[in-house]
């Protein structure tokens, strides 16, 4: 029937081997069956593609000087699909999306397709047909998983891609880089370690348009927006969003979808029908608008004050922390590296999205870097939550808490400056 078995022994302390069986076809590896239809369903994937090896063709664009051998080599870049971001030391500055991404000519992939052969790729699409800025007139490139293809690409043509992040962390980093035309690399740090956003700017301003006597109005009011893990307000905010103003807004727009269908949300989508309510609120829109919003920030301020005492005590990173669990934390939890407190949200330019059940950091940069092209040595970096695996070592997790603070550490690059910062040396000898 097309389908190869293949059977591999697992062997595990204390019990019996297991055996299990997977099996795949042309298309892949088999995910499910479903006898009922007499169907199964493989998985295809440029993963699975040989040459594929993730980030294996950045051997060759670190190697590259001009920017024509920079795109030269990211034809050899296949996984994952990134936006790359590219400069060097003459001043020349690229953007460029590269991956392999497959020709689809009758379907989309978005959905099942047939695995009868009226479905199959037609090779991959070239890094020619790719959108790319060399050198733009605003002095920059950027990209934050934003929706970035410009309006002379076809995407009809060459179907690159179906979903983005929102806009909200791109336009923060335009807005900022278009104020700056040093670029230094202190600016790089503070621009990467940003906690303003944007999303709860505009939320701001219709608060601050309720009655004075709204609870918790007086404490968002003054507030700049920037998700700071000591800011008080940070923390009404994050609760407010993510237990109060999300689900009154659904319940009361959209009462008939199971609330489980927003989770997380689009973001963009819930502060525009906050700005401009049309006639799913009602009769009067603005109205109903405004008593949502008092009535939700009223009940998370009393949340608030139930849970963490008066607003004295309040802060972000009392609840948004970030955790490094290790696979056998359940055998030894000592290997567990946290809870941090932690800036930032999924809003930020400092990505640190959290979990609406407990706010515990699921994603986010673990590795920064900000380097001077040229002057390599004054180049920064911080990886977390440190150098070494080895639990034993100073350097497992030394670095976690300067990560959660937004600091860095120097990112040395020649043999000299190296040399200098040894800490110690691991030598292999083969035997």
């Amino acid at each position: 029937t097309g389908i190869l078995r293949e059977e591999a022994t697992f062997e595990i302390a204390g019990h019996a081997p297991q055996t299990h069986a997977m099996d795949y076809t042309v298309h892949g590896p088999v995910l499910l069956r479903d006898a009922a239809h007499g169907r199964l369903y493989a998985l295809r994937s440029v993963w699975f593609e040989p040459g594929s090896a993730a980030y294996f063709g950045g051997l060759s664009t670190m190697r590259a000087r001009p920017v024509p051998e920079f795109r030269e080599a990211l034809r050899r870049f296949a996984t994952p699909s990134l936006n790359h971001v590219w400069a060097d030391s003459t001043g020349d500055i690229c953007w460029q999306p590269a991956g392999m991404v497959p020709v689809r000519r009758s379907w989309t992939g978005l959905l099942p397709a047939k695995g009868d052969g009226s479905n199959e790729w037609d090779g991959f699409h070239p890094l020619d047909a790719l959108p790319h800025e060399v050198n733009p007139e605003r002095g920059f490139v950027h990209s934050a998983n934003e929706f970035n293809l410009p309006e002379s690409h076809d995407q009809a043509e060459t179907q690159i891609g179906f979903e983005w992040l929102e806009n909200t962390r791109a336009s923060r980093i335009e807005a900022v880089l278009s104020q700056d035309a040093a670029h230094s690399v202190a600016a790089s740090q503070a621009l990467q370690t940003d906690v303003i956003s944007r999303p709860t700017q505009r939320l701001l301003a219709l608060v601050r348009a309720l009655p004075a006597d709204t609870p918790g109005r007086a404490l968002l009011a003054g507030w700049d927006g920037g998700f700071r893990a000591d800011e008080a307000a940070a923390l009404l905010m994050g609760w407010w969003w993510t237990r109060r103003l999300k689900a009154g807004l659904f319940a009361l727009v959209a009462p008939q979808v199971p609330a489980v269908f927003f989770a997380p949300g689009d973001v963009e989508g819930i502060v525009q029908a906050l700005e401009a309510p049309d006639a799913r609120f009602g009769d009067d829109p603005a109205a109903a608008r405004d008593r949502l919003l008092a009535q939700t920030l009223a009940a998370a301020h009393a949340d608030l004050r139930a849970s963490h005492g008066p607003e004295a005590g309040w802060a972000w990173g009392d609840l948004h922390q970030g955790f490094f669990e290790h696979p056998l934390a359940r055998m030894d939890e000592s290997l567990n590296i946290g809870p941090l407190a932690k800036g930032g949200d999924y809003t930020t330019v400092m990505m640190a999205a959290y979990r609406g059940t407990d706010f515990r950091v699921i994603a986010g940069a673990s590795v920064r870097f900000v380097v001077d092209v040229g002057n390599w040595d004054a180049s920064v970096c911080i990886n977390a939550p440190g150098q070494s695996g080895d639990p034993s070592s100073p350097h497992y997790r030394d670095l976690a808490p300067l990560w959660a603070k937004g600091e860095y550490v120097p990112f040395l690059y020649t043999d000299a400056a190296v040399e200098a910062a040894v800490d110690f040396r691991v030598e292999l000898t083969p035997g």
